[in-house]
């Protein structure tokens, strides 16, 4: 199932988003073209904003830190995250 900016391959979710690192808070903004715009509170140096999202990520679908994987655009705001085995979401998609 596809939805644009995410779809289930079995039981990974995945999602193309636009990052903005360096905000007030970690949270989800809308849409952004067709990706999934994600706001990340840590700025965008030697990988903390990264690491941030996966965290948000993690938390937002109830699985581990590991679970949450960056499949491309470790240095772009356009990154494609594999969720494995979400358990939940406040946004609604997904599972």
């Amino acid at each position: 199932m596809s939805r644009g900016w995410w779809q289930n391959e079995g039981e990974t979710l995945i999602l193309k988003l636009y990052c903005q690192p360096g905000a007030r808070r970690d949270e989800i903004e809308g849409l952004h073209g067709e990706r999934l715009k994600v706001r990340a509170g840590a700025p965008a140096i030697d990988g903390r904003a990264n690491e941030c999202l996966r965290r948000f990520l993690a938390l937002e679908f109830a699985v581990a830190h590991r679970d949450v994987e960056l499949l491309n655009g470790e240095r772009s705001r356009e990154k494609q995250i594999a969720v494995h085995g979400p358990r939940k979401s406040r946004a609604g998609f997904g599972s």
